[in-house]
C-alpha cells in the first residue's frame, strides 16, 4: 500500500518486484494441474473502500490519469461504486446504511476491501467453486456478471467476474 499525492486515500497498485520472473511464475510445462485447468484467469479488479467517493475519484484521476468513471449503486454490495474504463479498480463508498463496508472503513480506513478474480465463464466458475448465484456488476461493464465466495467461510469479500473482454 502507498499514499499517492496529497490525499489520504490508500492506493493498492504500486509494486516493484525485481526477482526474475522464473522464480515467481512456473513455466507452462511446470504449471500445477490445479492452476492450469481452472476457470480463473487472475485478479480482474480490486475494489477500494473510500469514505468520500467524489474525492477518491478526483484523487485517482489526478494520480493515475484515469478516465471519467462509470458510477452505479449496488444494493447487494451496499455501496455506490465507480469503475474506471480499462482499469482494474473500482471505488466503493458505503450507501449510508450500517454494513460490513462501513465497519471496514471504521476499523481499517480506506483501502482494498474486495477482489474480483477473472473468468471466461462465470457459470462454470459458479459450479466448480460453489459461489453465489451470478448477478450484474454495473458501471461501464454493465453486462458483466459477478458471483461471490461465501464471505463467512473465507473471512473476506472475493468474487469471480466475467473478464469483460
Amino acid at each position: 500500500m502507498v499514499f499517492v499525492g496529497d490525499g489520504d486515500e490508500r492506493h493498492p497498485f504500486a509494486i516493484t518486484d525485481r526477482t526474475p520472473r522464473e522464480y515467481r511464475v512456473p513455466a507452462v510445462d511446470e504449471t500445477p494441474e490445479s492452476a492450469s485447468s481452472g476457470t480463473l484467469t487472475g485478479v480482474a479488479d480490486v475494489v477500494v473502500a473510500v469514505s468520500d467517493l467524489d474525492a477518491a475519484v478526483d484523487e485517482f484521476r489526478r494520480s493515475y490519469r484515469f478516465p471519467t468513471p462509470a458510477r452505479w449503486t449496488d444494493g447487494d454490495f451496499g455501496a455506490t461504486l465507480a469503475s474506471f474504463p480499462g482499469q482494474p479498480v473500482t471505488l466503493a463508498e458505503p450507501d449510508g446504511s450500517k454494513s460490513w463496508l462501513t465497519d471496514r472503513l471504521d476499523d481499517v480506513g480506506p483501502g482494498p476491501c474486495s477482489y474480483l478474480l477473472g473468468t471466461d465463464d462465470v457459470d462454470a466458475a459458479h459450479d466448480r467453486y460453489a459461489l453465489s448465484t451470478p448477478t450484474a456488476w454495473g458501471g461501464e461493464k454493465d453486462d458483466r456478471r459477478v458471483s461471490w465466495v461465501d464471505s463467512n467461510r473465507l473471512g473476506t469479500t472475493v468474487g469471480v467476474a466475467d473478464d469483460g473482454d
